[in-house]
């Protein structure tokens, strides 16, 4: 045992996340995700007598069409059998956006747009703090920042010293100066005579 760092899960995962392909890895993750989410919440809204080709004898009735809630009310299953349009609902659900035309109608496809609607929020979470991370400097990168903000100075420095050192060399003219030659107005008066 070299160190004492763990070199777990959750060592690879920051590991990952702290490298320029971070936002590669989270995009793809998402897409994953999209695809998952979205098969497996058309599988839940979905009935088998939406399906083409259903055999089923029981599809033809009203009960196929129509489902009744315990409180007695009834509705029309509605949501259709699209894969894509459920990889949308997803898409719109996970990037946070929450506006789709596809609802969901049972307890299980509410459930996995609210587990889809958190990873969301996690994902941007990540990309947000591992540009975050990838954008510090490093050290040597502020160690030539200090070195340009320290010429900068310098040379701020240097300026301010020579407008001083130049009035300080100009009072000291004006005084050796006769008083008609130390009147600015001097010249402007011979020239007018």
């Amino acid at each position: 045992a070299v160190s004492k760092v763990p070199f777990d899960s959750m060592f690879c995962i920051k590991r990952l996340l702290n490298s320029w392909y971070a936002v590669n890895y989270v995009v793809v993750s998402q897409a994953l995700a999209i695809c998952f989410f979205g098969y497996a919440f058309r599988c839940v809204e979905v009935t088998s007598c939406l399906l083409p080709g259903t055999t089923i004898a029981g599809c033809k009735s009203e009960n196929a069409k129509f489902w009744s809630l315990p409180d007695g009310s009834t509705y029309e299953k509605a949501n259709d059998i699209y894969l894509w349009n459920a990889m949308w609902f997803m898409t719109v659900s996970t990037t946070t956006v929450a506006f789709s035309d596809v609802t969901p109608t049972t307890h299980m496809g509410r459930f996995l747009a609210c587990v889809a609607g958190f990873f969301g929020i996690v994902i941007v979470s990540l990309v947000t703090a591992s540009l975050a991370n990838l954008l510090k400097f490093t050290p040597m990168e502020t160690l030539g920042l200090t070195i340009i903000q320290r010429e900068k100075a310098r040379v701020q420095v240097r300026q301010a010293a020579a407008e001083i050192i130049g009035v300080w060399w100009k009072r000291k003219k004006l005084r050796k100066l006769s008083s008609r030659q130390a009147d600015p107005d001097h010249i402007f008066r011979l020239k007018t005579e």
